[in-house]
């Protein structure tokens, strides 16, 4: 079958899909407005002459030749407020694959943005995301309660036993200077204020745990971010910790992993949120997991291995207290919440199969 996707071209992820369905044979069209993270003759890169929605409507002519010349049978969109803009050229059946952040915080900065998004939704044939809670986040859109509905997340590869583990566990730790018994507090999304992380600063600085240390890692900030970068370790050096604080951007995928690996406990508190793959990574990199308890995760993971906050009571003394408890987790019960859920998501969310899905999603197109 011969594919196209439009979407991040810098986007491990969304690379990491490509090259799934190509593994499997299947011949795909990456095309994108932002750099290719690598090479291969069926990518596309159109250089936009302006940055947000402008740049997407000023390269529509090039898209629209280029689509007028590939021979395809598959068109998915990737991004609601984004790449489905360009669904306006087509009047074929496509997908659109939702984020999260596209329908529940970009698609609402406006009345305008909210309509054209609406619209673009209501055209799809099938609207794709990770988690069947994709419903609660379109609920606030108009005429697409009957819309097809796919549900692929993304997928992980195997970690590779335990030794694989323990090589990326002790790398990482001695790459960064991480004492091998020391406690790792994880955070890896975005450096927002949406993922709260101005939160899991000020909960980390309030404790005083022997021997932890809070990790950030996240991709490359953007101007708001770095500066709320700047206001966090101020906050942290004020506080006395910034020394236990590490601060890691831009990893490629490979080392992202091992940074998973090298952690304890993954910290994940957004407002809103599919299923990410950086919560599937880090079960499978064995983490304890502290999580709110949004539907996208209670509906699929085992709720009993995870250490839940309110999604109603997410402030900084009610997440100290989660993360004081899962410092003090008996090692035994660690060991336990963590291969249970490690064994899981491999059986559950393996990427080969979970392209299988999407494959079975574009023949219905």
């Amino acid at each position: 079958m011969n594919i196209v996707i439009f979407g991040r071209g810098n986007y491990s992820l969304l690379n990491r899909r490509v090259d799934s369905l190509r593994e499997k044979g299947h011949r795909v069209f990456f095309v994108s407005l932002q750099k290719h993270s690598k090479y291969h003759e069926d990518n596309h890169y159109f250089k936009p002459f302006m940055r947000g929605l402008a740049g997407y409507l000023l390269s529509m002519p090039s898209v629209y030749k280029l689509l007028k010349r590939l021979d395809f049978q598959a068109l998915d969109f990737h991004g609601a407020s984004s790449y489905a803009l360009f669904g306006l050229l087509v009047r074929r059946n496509f997908m659109i694959s939702v984020y999260g952040p596209d329908v529940y915080v970009e698609a609402l900065r406006n009345i305008f943005t909210k309509l054209v998004v609406n619209y673009l939704l209501s055209r799809a044939h099938t609207l794709s995301s990770s988690t069947s809670t994709v419903h609660d986040y379109l609920a606030t859109f108009k005429g697409i309660q009957n819309k097809r509905y796919a549900i692929v997340p993304y997928g992980i590869k195997p970690l590779g036993g335990n030794e694989c583990y323990n090589k990326r566990r002790n790398k990482f730790r001695e790459q960064y200077g991480i004492d091998s018994s020391a406690t790792v507090f994880l955070h890896c999304r975005r450096f927002t204020r949406f993922w709260r992380v101005d939160i899991i600063a000020k909960a980390f600085s309030t404790l005083h745990l022997d021997n932890s240390v809070l990790l950030f890692v996240y991709p490359s900030p953007s101007t708001e971010e770095q500066a709320l970068i700047s206001q966090v370790r101020q906050e942290l050096d004020e506080a006395g910790v910034l020394d236990r604080v590490i601060f890691i951007d831009g990893l490629e995928y490979d080392s992202y992993l091992s940074a998973q690996c090298g952690s304890d406990c993954f910290v994940c508190i957004g407002e809103n949120d599919m299923l990410a793959n950086s919560v599937l990574e880090g079960m499978l990199c064995r983490n304890v997991m502290i999580l709110n308890d949004l539907n996208s995760y209670i509906n699929v993971l085992l709720k009993d291995e995870i250490v839940w906050l309110d999604k109603k009571l997410v402030d900084v003394e009610s997440l100290a207290l989660l993360m004081q408890q899962a410092y003090e987790l008996p090692a035994s019960r660690k060991v336990e919440m963590t291969q249970r859920n490690s064994q899981y998501i491999e059986q559950m969310y393996l990427e080969s199969n979970c392209t299988d899905l999407l494959i079975a999603e574009y023949e219905d197109l």
